[in-house]
């Protein structure tokens, strides 16, 4: 509508009157650095002096006046235009780990994988042995 087109044009006017406000106290400065009398290398360089660190002084209060009004413009005017307060309630992610934790404990006693592996050990073992003896019979006697 008419009416909220106009009230958000004044609320961005805002930034435009912060950036006024910056030349007016840009130019206070200036005055009050023109105050200053005298002649003399000294005295031009204490003018140049106050004139950056003025300078520097009003940029940064009205940067910050400036980020500070851009920031709540964008939160509080724009952002609620789009923003519809439906939806889900957050659950923050977890992972359960009940199948993946691993616990190590110290057995006195030999596990089932231990015990295969010496069984297979032993197998390869005794067919070594079994085939020595094979071919020790099957030379002498054959």
């Amino acid at each position: 509508t008419v009416l909220s087109i106009m009230s958000n044009v004044a609320s961005y006017i805002r930034i435009l009157a912060l950036a006024l406000a910056h030349i007016a106290l840009m130019l206070s400065i200036q005055a009050v650095v023109g105050l200053i009398q005298g002649e003399g290398i000294l005295i031009q360089i204490l003018i140049i002096i106050g004139l950056i660190f003025g300078n520097l002084v009003v940029i940064l209060l009205e940067g910050i006046l400036v980020f500070i009004n851009a920031i709540r413009l964008h939160f509080y005017e724009f952002f609620f235009k789009f923003y519809k307060g439906s939806g889900t309630d957050f659950f923050p992610f977890y992972i359960d780990d009940d199948y993946s934790t691993i616990n190590f404990k110290i057995l006195s006693e030999k596990d089932v994988i231990s015990e295969e592996i010496e069984r297979e050990i032993d197998t390869k073992e005794l067919k070594e042995d079994f085939d020595d003896a094979i071919s020790y019979i099957s030379d002498k006697f054959f």
